[in-house]
């Protein structure tokens, strides 16, 4: 085990992070990689050229998910790992392509030990999870577990009218490859990824086994006042739609800091007409809730409810549920295997939750599945200044190919 472990090369990681962020470089460090753009193509047929060097065959399925397979003694369902590779506009040089390049070096790993695994190993760049160019995110591996989702999907258009359909069709042009059919079997999927979080920094630790994701809703909250003069009306006389909403805001914070595991987010908020002299007409806010429990979240979706079942300030309210998932738990085996390779690597780990989505939690409902997590420095991501220590990502790697290894041996 620990023979393989030494064969992860700190050095050819790093040199293909790097290779991988020129691929949409930002002049400020960061990486501009949106979904299916021509820098992730390009980025894609990199990739596939280091997996056919490696002595991977590359395929493609339906939905642009791109796997490349080390073949095992045995034919059949593989162990598989990897992430995504496309990233936020204003984006760093790790989230999501650090799951895929680590899943590359285990399979030069697994070259230079000359090991021979029972089962095949694949890394699988998972598309458009980000959702910044295309809805929904993680629509690759969504489409990958769910295949009658597949048409509708691929229906999805970015800002400027392109078609996912469209893209996707672009990306076998770019990238020859075999083809690969939406729900084949998998006997397992670890996925590695930084934390994009303080906790694991926080507590000085290089490694987070990841028990699941937490559960997640959104909503609209819309009120609807009446538009009137700045300057002319009185406060009592103003149906004020922005003020409406003011109230709801502070309830919703207020449970927060009452309930301190919450994430509670009011990420947008829009005005109508939205003018500095007018008093808003309109105004909606989206809120994001996620926790573990789903009494937490019944609690939140109760208080945006009651608030608004009466007026406020002459407006009236009103919410929609835009999306529900409940929490998602990882495979118990697959947990053990990656605290086992920790503990063989002597590198201390603790169990924690991510407050994140991750192509994980869909194939969590697909085959046994488990997540790893190292340290964010400062626990920033989605930011060009994103970091984690090369140490600690080869760190991650060593663990993450002692665990596909044992998962790929079994029968």
């Amino acid at each position: 085990m620990r023979e393989l472990a030494s064969r992860v090369s700190q050095p050819r990681l790093a040199a293909l992070l790097e290779a991988m962020a020129r691929f949409g470089a930002r002049e400020d460090g960061g990486v501009n990689r949106q979904a299916l753009t021509e820098a992730e193509l390009e980025a894609r047929r990199f990739l596939a050229s280091r997996a056919a060097s490696l002595g991977c065959k590359v395929a493609l399925d339906p939905a642009g998910n791109m796997f490349m397979r080390r073949a095992g003694r045995r034919e059949g369902p593989a162990v598989a790992t990897g992430s995504h590779i496309d990233t936020q506009p204003a984006g760093g040089k790790l989230d999501g392509v650090y799951g895929v390049c680590a899943g590359l070096e285990v399979i030069a790993a697994l070259n230079d030990a000359n090991v021979a695994t029972a089962h095949p190993v694949e890394v699988v760049v998972w598309s458009n999870e980000e959702g910044c160019r295309f809805a929904p995110g993680s629509l690759g591996s969504q489409a990958y577990v769910h295949p009658k989702e597949l048409s509708r999907l691929l229906e999805s258009k970015d800002s400027l009218g392109t078609r996912y359909g469209d893209c996707v069709a672009a990306l076998r042009k770019k990238v020859p490859a075999e083809e690969r059919p939406l729900g084949a079997p998998m006997r397992a999927f670890l996925e590695l990824h930084i934390e994009q979080g303080p906790v694991l920094e926080g507590a000085r630790l290089p490694i987070g086994i990841v028990t699941g994701a937490q559960g997640v809703r959104w909503f609209r909250v819309r009120a609807e006042g009446e538009a009137a003069h700045a300057g002319t009306t009185p406060l009592a006389y103003r149906r004020d739609a922005l003020r409406a909403l003011s109230g709801l805001m502070e309830q919703l914070y207020a449970l927060a800091e009452r309930a301190p595991e919450l994430r509670m987010t009011v990420g947008k908020i829009d005005v109508e007409p939205a003018s500095i002299n007018t008093v808003p007409a309109a105004a909606s806010i989206t809120v994001d809730v996620r926790h573990a429990e789903p009494a937490r979240l019944d609690a939140a979706e109760a208080l945006i409810s009651g608030y608004c079942a009466a007026p406020r300030h002459g407006c009236t309210v009103a919410f929609e549920r835009l999306m529900a998932m409940e929490t998602t738990w990882f495979n118990e085996k697959v947990k053990a295997s990656l605290r086992e390779a920790a503990k063989v690597l002597d590198l201390p780990s603790m169990d924690l939750i991510s407050g994140a989505f991750h192509d994980a939690v869909h194939l969590a409902r697909h085959c046994p599945t488990g997540m790893l997590f190292v340290p964010s420095e400062r626990g920033v991501s989605h930011n060009p200044t994103e970091h984690t220590d090369p140490a600690l990502l080869a760190g991650g790697a060593r663990v993450l190919a002692l665990a596909v290894a044992q998962q790929a041996q079994e029968n």
